[in-house]
């Protein structure tokens, strides 16, 4: 489910400051449509990208860099056996659009199954991602 409505619907039940967080795609021909759709909703988002991405938006508008580095840094201990520490991790936060002005956003009414059924005779579906 990754529809303008759908989206409305979670945002609607998120707290005040509620932060959510989406695991997707980092190469998929759903990622800008998916990322317009993300914008459309929640405006400026997170996102965290390497083979796959991660999309952090908070109701209410982001924490600016700094609170996020600030916030980084007692959880570095905990970070680094992992590999993932704050040197690894705040260089991935980006709220550059990147991808096309005026993507089409996904609604009920346009979906990601239509989008991929438009050029279904173009890749076989399960080259898709």
């Amino acid at each position: 489910m990754l529809t303008r409505e759908y989206l409305l619907e979670v945002k609607s039940l998120l707290e005040k400051d509620g932060v959510l967080a989406a695991n997707t795609f980092s190469s998929s021909r759903l990622y800008d449509a998916e990322s317009a759709t993300y914008a459309d909703v929640f405006g400026e988002f997170y996102n965290l990208k390497t083979e796959n991405r991660v999309i952090l938006a908070q109701n209410g508008g982001l924490p600016p860099m700094t609170q996020i580095q600030a916030n980084a840094v007692p959880l570095e201990p905990k970070l680094n056996p992992f590999g993932t520490g704050k040197d690894w991790l705040l260089p991935l936060f980006s709220t550059k659009v990147n991808w096309p002005e005026g993507t089409r956003i996904l609604t009920d009414q346009y979906s990601p199954a239509n989008l991929l059924n438009a050029s279904e005779h173009q890749n076989p579906w399960w080259k898709l991602w």
